[in-house]
This record gives structure tokens, C-alpha cells and sequence, in this order.
């Protein structure tokens, strides 16, 4: 069986860390110096409720991240496609963001009780192209990543959005919490399990609740492939997402 050769297996860990396409939730990690990632992601979404049968599919969200130092990521999103069935067609909006590291930004393989943490502030524009809110809205994320022995991980994060309220013309704050437990098991591949909970400050909305199982495959060093299912706990969260992305180091 051939082996990789150390800084292959490096570059490979790195890729499958600061990968987090397929997870709902952010990942403290800096890309490696200097490079940028791309990410396109592909989702279709289905929910029940009150007898109502809701399908949609979402095509081509993008996210293009380029590290400036050590430290700092820059990340400019777009919200891609978005084909409600027998009811709507939307475009996505833009999202500009910043990833500032304040530990564990080394870029280097991390051993066990090692932590990383990074403050993640973000707006989205609206681009007013079918559909959705024509507000500006924004954010911080908080994630903190935890290395455990045997190779696990956890990543916990913290979330404070701007987000437009169900007319639309308004904005309500959201609060979302998010546990990330992952492990590699081969030396292309990876697993996790999340913990995905959004709770909105509006009258007449539900808390969220969501399980999501996703896997990571890297064919090369730069090019990651990611899939998986997210399953809803509470009535207002969607029942079954089912996803898959690619992710490109450059």
C-alpha cells in the first residue's frame, strides 16, 4: 500500500479541518497562507407540515475564501439558486465576511487538548433579484475548536444574527448554537456529527432543532468532496436535508 508523504498527509488534514461546506456550523481553522479555498454546494430540502409537503433544491451556493495572513481569512458568499416546487424560483443573496483568528492559527497538525478560537463577522447584501428581503443583515459567529484524543474533534459555536422577520421588512435577532463532534478514518476521509439548534426572538416562531450526519472524501490534497443528511428535531426546522459539495484549495 503506498503512503503519503508527510506533508501531503499535513495538507490533507488541513483541508479536511478548515472544510465546512457541509456542516451548518463555522469552523475556527485559517486556511493555509496565502491560498484560497472555493466551495460549491448543492442541497435539497424536504419538510411536512400540518399536511402540507414542502420540496426545494438549492443549486450553486458558492463561497470563495482567501487567506490574507496567518490570521485572517476574507470570504465573499452568494446564495446560488433556489427552486421551491410548484410554488417559487429565488436567487441567492451576497455575504461578505471576515474570519480573524485569536488562537490556533499556526496552520500546523494539532495534538490533543489543543484549542483554536476565531471571531467570524459577516453582512449580507441583497441583491434583489426574485424573492427574499431587502434588508441588510449581518452577524458574528464565535467558534471555538477543541482536539480530543484518538484523533476527535469538537468544534462548539455561538452565533448572533440580524436576520429579516417573516414579513420581511423587518429584522430580529437569532441565536444559534452548534456542537461539531468529527474524526478522521483513513487518510482521505472523515466523519461528523452536529448538533444544529436556531432559536429566533419573534413572536409566532419555534425553536429549531436539527441532527446532521456528514462525510468528507479528499481525492488530492486541494479537492474535497462532502455529503450527508440533516434531520429535523422540532416542527419548525426542515425534516430531511440531503447534501453534497465540493471543496477546491488553490
Amino acid at each position: 500500500m503506498n503512503r503519503l508523504a508527510p506533508s501531503a498527509l499535513l495538507a490533507l488534514s488541513l483541508l479536511l479541518t478548515t472544510v465546512a461546506g457541509a456542516q451548518l456550523s463555522d469552523d475556527p481553522s485559517i486556511i493555509p497562507t496565502g491560498r484560497t479555498q472555493f466551495e460549491i454546494d448543492f442541497t435539497h430540502t424536504h419538510d411536512r407540515d400540518a399536511g402540507v409537503r414542502t420540496d426545494s433544491f438549492n443549486a450553486a451556493a458558492l463561497l470563495l475564501t482567501h487567506d490574507l495572513n496567518s490570521r485572517t481569512d476574507l470570504g465573499l458568499g452568494y446564495g446560488g439558486y433556489t427552486h421551491t416546487y410548484n410554488t417559487s424560483r429565488t436567487w441567492g443573496d451576497l455575504t461578505l465576511r471576515a474570519k480573524y483568528s485569536l488562537r490556533g492559527h499556526d496552520n500546523s497538525a494539532p495534538s490533543p487538548g489543543d484549542t483554536a478560537f476565531a471571531l467570524l463577522p459577516y453582512v449580507t447584501l441583497p441583491l434583489k433579484s426574485g424573492g427574499g428581503s431587502d434588508l441588510v443583515l449581518g452577524g458574528l459567529i464565535l467558534p471555538l475548536a477543541l482536539t480530543l484524543p484518538a484523533e476527535w474533534s469538537l468544534v462548539l459555536m455561538t452565533e448572533f444574527d440580524a436576520v429579516a422577520d417573516t414579513t420581511d421588512r423587518h429584522r430580529k435577532l437569532q441565536w444559534i448554537e452548534s456542537v461539531v463532534l468529527s474524526r478522521p478514518f483513513t487518510e482521505k476521509s472523515s466523519a461528523y456529527f452536529e448538533f444544529y439548534s436556531v432559536l429566533p426572538f419573534e413572536r409566532g416562531t419555534d425553536w429549531q432543532a436539527q441532527v446532521n450526519l456528514g462525510f468528507y472524501y479528499a481525492f488530492t490534497a486541494d479537492l474535497c468532496l462532502d455529503l450527508g443528511c440533516n434531520f429535523g428535531l422540532t416542527r419548525a426546522a426542515p425534516d430531511l436535508q440531503t447534501f453534497v459539495g465540493l471543496t477546491y484549495l488553490y
